[in-house]
Parts: C-alpha cells; sequence; structure tokens
C-alpha cells in the first residue's frame, strides 16, 4: 500500500489544463530582497569526525541565524587571508 501526497501534483496539473493559477499572490508597493542563508550539514562527516559531540553540534549548526553564517564567513576568510 502506498500513501502518496499528490496534492502538488494534482493541483499543478488543473491549473496547466484549466489555464487558471492557483497560487495566492500578494502585491507589494516595492520589491523586496531576502538573504537567505541556510547550512547545509553533513552528518556523515560531523559523526566520523567528532563522535559522540557529534550530537551537540548538529542541533547549534541547525539554530544558527543568517547574522551567525555571516559572522562565521567573516572569520573564515579572516584566518584563511592570514
Amino acid at each position: 500500500m502506498g500513501c502518496a501526497d499528490r496534492s502538488c501534483f494534482d493541483l499543478t496539473q488543473h491549473a496547466k489544463h484549466s489555464g487558471i493559477k492557483l497560487v495566492a499572490e500578494k502585491r507589494l508597493s516595492e520589491p523586496r530582497v531576502v538573504d537567505v542563508a541556510e547550512i547545509q550539514i553533513d552528518k556523515n562527516a560531523i559523526g566520523k569526525q567528532f563522535k559522540k559531540d557529534a550530537k551537540l553540534l548538529v542541533p547549534y549548526f541547525e539554530k544558527l541565524t543568517t547574522a551567525d553564517v555571516d559572522e562565521f564567513e567573516k572569520r573564515l576568510k579572516s584566518s584563511s587571508a592570514e
């Protein structure tokens, strides 16, 4: 038995054949630019390197904000320049 979530496929097919967009839109007075930073965690690599401490590191990385990531990136760049 398979239980598939078909909602996206079904709505896409309906929109394609009916010519009606099935999306919500909100017009903004001016465009917004939003920076999004996401850390992609390689849990296998972290586990191999840090063993039992990996359980502490993964949740820490998952909670980092964009500002935290920017600061971390700055530190990496400055330390590699030295």
